[in-house]
């Protein structure tokens, strides 16, 4: 997480905001006028999230983590499964195999 923070600007400049939350999860990302990072945190068992990406006060066209797997955007958000006890980190922008 260090080097994503030294990475990305959002991490260390960039403003606050709680997106969604459940029972045991929480989403919340970390943005700028440009670039964003959902984290979402889970401790409790599996489930599935829905992260609604119009609560963001920017529009993002493409989002991937740091391992290089893309979202989708679907119904005005993106959807994954955080395991039990997990934590997903979602960036803003192209993944730099797609140029």
């Amino acid at each position: 997480m260090a080097t994503l923070r030294r990475a990305r600007v959002e991490w260390r400049q960039g403003a606050y905001q709680t997106l969604t939350m459940g029972e045991d999860w929480l989403a919340f990302a970390r943005f700028t006028d440009r670039d964003a990072t959902i984290v979402a945190v889970n401790r409790g068992p599996e489930c599935v999230v829905h992260i609604p990406l119009q609560m963001l006060p920017l529009s993002v066209e493409h989002w991937h983590e740091a391992s290089g797997h893309a979202f989708e955007k679907r119904s005005g958000g993106i959807s994954f499964t955080l395991g039990a006890a997990d934590l997903r980190i979602v960036m803003s922008g192209r993944r730099e195999s797609d140029g």
